[in-house]
């Protein structure tokens, strides 16, 4: 089949298609076209010992190159033109067209026309290589996976662009539509839902911003026990009572670029929306311990307030700062709070003019290696490399990154929620560390309780500490001088009697804290003129609809034997002992002590000073008592009144 070498075109959004002068060709090797796919989008040569230990991972080595060759022989015969390769590499030829390339050079770099934003993401056809896959190459499917949600999440950012597009041009039916198209990809997306709520307001229908405001408020409770971003509830509240929208808007885009020189993601920072108070101390060691070379390891139970106090650091940090975040769901993709990081970083700096100093400085190996790992940061760079992918080649482009960006300006490398890294993402991060002694690098992570789940991260520490390279701050409950602050920030009733009730049901976690201020304070506004006496609201055990959701979804997760002590605890109250839950249970003394270390693994519960069990919060019992059907309740009653009668 001849071809024309400007009329090839592969695409890769969707069901992959190989075409020429609108016709498809077809390959009948599956390898043969996963080779092709995979040079498409690698926009360099890719050594042969690469894709041989991606195809062919369980070969022999003459075994491996023979299909390699076999494979190449084929491609060449059916599809001329559309590689090139010699005895050490192999490329797609720089004249076939890719619409992945397109796709994201356009997204990447914006665009204030809706048609041409209309065009582009009409390229976006599925997800990368939909139902594609080889089965005797695990890696490669990884890969596709990790494009997967790279290019999903780029179709999510030009979706975003055009809601706003359709919003400037006062198209509002089309910005709620594309608006609706987008939640299908991130139904947590909270600047879809700002503009849907603005949409919604310049159309005059007042009933759909309180629907679109209390959909998000019920999902983000839903999925991530969190409230809305403050950009967000500023807005609602400025439109319910009134204010004018277009000064509110102005005033968040100057907050925005205020915050924008830390890196990290502005919704997620300005969920928290109280006063940062009561870490004065942890603060100062922070800026202490904080020396280059070393890892400061922020260290505490989940809400107790680690990522704000690295988020508050942050904000006074005067230099370049890499921020990545490790989110359990993603710790099977390679390298992503390290890639994520570098992407956040070259959206918060003056990018098009650093960019040309760190090219310059930077051997073409390296940064041909560095675009190819983030792509964003040169869209538009062709130049050829000359070297084959691995590992070791981006750990190494990324540390001569890092020490040309610490030569102009300090810099402050952060990751929150290690426990979650992935463990190609902990060896670079350790390499970096190792290296980077005498560079002005600064190390920032913070790490929530199930870090003993990752046996490679406490080899990483137990390193570290041994190097003299680790210092750790963990955080501990506030105390009522810092609960006495967020009282009289919301000022509601006796504050005194706020402050007890705080510290009875939060035990000094601030995220708890702010919910249970949450709940009172909407149980106020929900009364008419709010005259309502708040000693009648905080007077009582409550469990706001957040808390009890979150911890509901951790609850799910426990093993079989640590929910049934979990379930028996709750009954025995704040504290129990090993010997009554063996009794009130069908357990054996093996499993109780099983699902007790479960509980303390995850953090529910602690071991107080008379060495007994006890509930880490309040909350979490009264989560799991209120699971409880009463049958399973009235039995384990009965069972704990028994062994105490023994």
């Amino acid at each position: 089949m001849s071809t024309h070498d400007n009329a090839l075109r592969i695409f890769l959004l969707g069901k992959p298609i190989i075409s020429s002068n609108e016709l498809q060709l077809q390959l009948k090797r599956k390898k043969c076209r996963g080779l092709i796919y995979y040079l498409a989008e690698q926009n360099r040569p890719i050594g042969r010992e690469r894709l041989i230990e991606l195809f062919w991972p369980n070969r022999d080595i003459y075994s491996a190159q023979h299909n390699l060759n076999v494979h190449l022989y084929e491609i060449k015969k059916y599809i001329p033109n559309i590689i090139i390769s010699n005895e050490a590499y192999v490329s797609i030829a720089p004249e076939v067209k890719r619409d992945t390339q397109i796709f994201e050079s356009f997204i990447v770099n914006n665009s204030n026309s809706i048609k041409d934003t209309l065009s582009t993401l009409n390229l976006y056809r599925g997800d990368f290589l939909d139902g594609f896959s080889l089965s005797e190459s695990p890696a490669f499917n990884d890969w596709i996976i990790l494009l997967q949600e790279h290019y999903k999440m780029l179709m999510l950012r030009g979706l975003v662009t055009l809601s706003e597009l359709y919003l400037d041009a006062c198209d509002y039916q089309q910005c709620l539509f594309v608006i609706q198209k987008a939640l299908s990809i991130d139904p947590l997306c909270e600047e879809l839902y700002r503009n849907a709520i603005l949409a919604h307001y310049h159309m005059g229908n007042y009933l759909k911003v309180t629907q679109a405001y209390e959909k998000l408020r019920h999902i983000l409770s839903e999925e991530v026990g969190l409230p809305p971003m403050k950009e967000v509830q500023e807005l609602y509240a400025a439109i319910i009572n009134e204010k004018p929208i277009k000064e509110f808007v102005h005033a968040q885009q100057r907050i925005n670029k205020n915050a924008q020189k830390t890196g990290y993601n502005h919704g997620a920072a300005s969920r928290f929306y109280v006063p940062f108070n009561g870490r004065d101390g942890e603060m100062k060691m922070l800026e202490r311990l904080c020396l280059p070379g070393k890892l400061v390891l922020v260290h505490g139970s989940p809400g107790i307030g680690k990522t704000r106090l690295i988020q508050e650091f942050m904000q006074n940090w005067e230099g370049f700062i890499f921020y990545g975040e490790c989110l359990e769901l993603n710790n099977n993709i390679l390298f992503h709070p390290i890639s994520s990081a570098i992407r956040r970083f070259i959206q918060t700096v003056n990018w098009d003019e650093l960019k040309e100093d760190v090219k310059t400085e930077l051997s073409p190996d390296w940064w041909g290696e560095l675009r190819c790992f983030v792509p964003e940061i040169a869209p538009q760079d062709k130049s050829p490399f000359q070297k084959p992918c691995h590992d070791y080649d981006i750990i190494e482009s990324i540390y001569q990154f890092i020490v040309i960006l610490s030569k102009k300006r300090k810099l402050l490398f952060a990751i929150d929620d290690i426990q979650w890294i992935d463990n190609n993402s902990l060896i670079l991060l350790g390499n970096i560390i190792e290296y980077s002694e005498n560079l002005d690098v600064f190390f920032l992570c913070t790490e929530g309780l199930l870090s003993g789940i990752n046996p490679m991260l406490v080899k990483f520490k137990q390193l570290l500490n041994k190097l003299n390279m680790l210092n750790v701050i963990s955080l501990k409950p506030l105390d009522n001088a810092s609960i006495r602050v967020f009282a009289q920030y919301f000022q509601m009733g006796d504050s005194e009697v706020l402050v007890d009730w705080l510290k009875k049901l939060s035990d000094g976690n601030p995220s708890i804290m702010i919910e249970l201020l949450r709940y009172a304070r909407d149980k106020i506004e929900a009364a008419l003129e709010g005259n309502v006496d708040i000693n009648s609201i905080i007077n009582k055990f409550v469990l706001p609809q957040t808390i009890r959701d979150g911890l509901f979804s951790q609850f799910v997760d426990l093993s079989e034997q640590a929910r049934n002590v979990l379930d028996a605890a709750a009954v025995c109250g704040k504290v129990f002992d090993y010997a009554t839950i063996v009794k009130a249970t069908n357990l054996s003394k093996t499993e109780v002590l099983k699902g007790i270390e479960d509980l303390l693994e995850k953090g529910f519960i602690v071991i107080d000073n008379e060495q007994r069990y006890a509930f880490d919060n309040p909350m979490v019992r009264e989560g799991a008592y209120q699971l409880l059907t009463p049958s399973r309740r009235q039995w384990l009653h009965s069972n704990i009144a028994l062994s105490v009668q023994e």
